[in-house]
């Protein structure tokens, strides 16, 4: 089998549909992903996203409109360059990209036609046949989402085996977010063996614009994962305010989950989660955000656990200073006790750069003797001059 058109083409086919529709609605296409990534890899095919060139969609007006004939040519010229050691890769994906375009400019009808000349055309290998029909329906999906449904109930042999589930789900999320009572109710008029996983992709889309009604969903659609669903709810909170939307919705959901008024594992989680790329903010903003919540104990424990790249970046200090002042003493001394030691073995000159600004006291005088303590061995002059320099006995 040929990697280059798997790598080249199809990568670029998932990872520009990912870019270019909700992520969420594209997990089943990750796995894809993931795995022709890995090939690729292996044929020294580079896939980071860092050297690839930003493309904006195109308008509908701005796009040069492409014959059904055209898309097929385009797609034989791919073949033609797919070779063993995937050097037209760049090539192939230019000619990948015009493809994708041109079918954001077709409307139901001719997209279905496309559908169907790929099942037929035989100088179409099975490689471009997957990687036609993943645009082709995918486009379709997100694009026309209730027509793309309509095709799938009367026409499901155009539908490969391998994107039913990936395009059911992002037609159902799409549709979810301008009539959520339309796609659960034709997925209830036609259950399929992984309408599971279209709920939960339901949920997600309306996470987007209400997460509070998203977790309401979870109970009231009997989802059986619901955990998995809670994550992507929480996971899709970026912004603050989005954030401040979740964190009331997990405070009204937790409590139907959970025995108690402790906060189990699962729940945990969603507030670690929930943190994890706070980081990006900067303290002044991050506690700020913790005081408006009124983050119980329970609830900021875990909290804080999730803001561990935060705590760990160039304001260490700031954050060893609002720990001591805003903590209780047990917990504090926890958290700072790890934060210094990580501190000082990874950057023991900002770490005393810190120390020296700050008056004597307790975490001063542990962050100089955990520098002290993990000096290097071989630089034993270097030690005992930095012990003279504080003080350290």
């Amino acid at each position: 089998m040929k990697i280059s058109i798997a790598a080249a083409i199809l990568i670029l086919v998932v990872g520009a549909v990912i870019g270019r529709y909700d992520r969420q609605q594209l997990a089943a296409l990750r796995i894809t992903q993931e795995q022709l990534i890995a090939r690729a890899a292996k044929h020294g095919v580079s896939t980071d996203p860092a050297q690839a060139t930003k493309r904006e969609r195109p308008t509908r007006a701005a796009i040069a409109k492409l014959s059904i004939s055209e898309v097929l040519e385009i797609a034989k010229e791919i073949q033609r360059l797919n070779t063993p050691d995937g050097q037209n890769y760049q090539a192939i994906g230019a000619l990948n990209w015009r493809i994708l375009d041109g079918l954001s400019a077709w409307d139901v009808s001719e997209l279905k036609a496309l559908l169907a000349e790929i099942r037929i055309n035989p100088d179409l290998n099975q490689q471009t046949r997957g990687m036609l029909a993943s645009s082709c329906s995918t486009v379709l999906a997100h694009d026309h989402p209730q027509a793309a449904l309509k095709i799938f109930i009367s026409s499901p042999e155009l539908f490969t085996d391998g994107n039913v589930m990936s395009f059911v789900c992002t037609a159902l999320a799409t549709w979810a977010k301008s009539d959520l009572t339309a796609a659960i109710e034709w997925l209830e008029k036609n259950p399929q063996p992984f309408s599971d996983y279209a709920v939960s992709g339901i949920i997600s889309a309306v996470a987007e614009q209400d997460p509070q009604h998203a977790f309401r969903l979870i109970g009231q659609l009997g989802l059986k994962d619901k955990n998995q669903t809670a994550w992507q709810i929480v996971n899709s909170a970026k912004t603050f305010k989005q954030k401040s939307a979740t964190l009331a919705g997990l405070r009204e959901y937790l409590p139907t989950i959970q025995t108690g008024e402790a906060l189990d594992h699962y729940g945990e989680s969603y507030l670690r989660m929930l943190a994890q790329d706070m980081h990006r903010e900067g303290i002044e903003a991050i506690t700020r955000w913790i005081s408006e919540s009124k983050l119980t104990p329970q609830e900021l424990d875990p909290f804080l656990d999730g803001l561990a790249n935060a705590t760990s970046s160039g304001e260490t200090g700031r954050w060893i200073e609002w720990m001591r002042q805003s903590l209780p003493t047990e917990q504090a001394d926890h958290r700072i006790d790890d934060l210094i030691h990580q501190w000082a073995t990874r950057d023991y000159q900002a770490a005393t750069q810190w120390a020296a600004s700050r008056p004597e006291g307790k975490d001063r005088e542990q962050v100089l003797k955990t520098i002290h303590g993990n000096w290097p061995k071989d630089d034993p002059a270097g030690k005992d001059a930095f012990a003279k320099d504080y003080d350290i006995k």
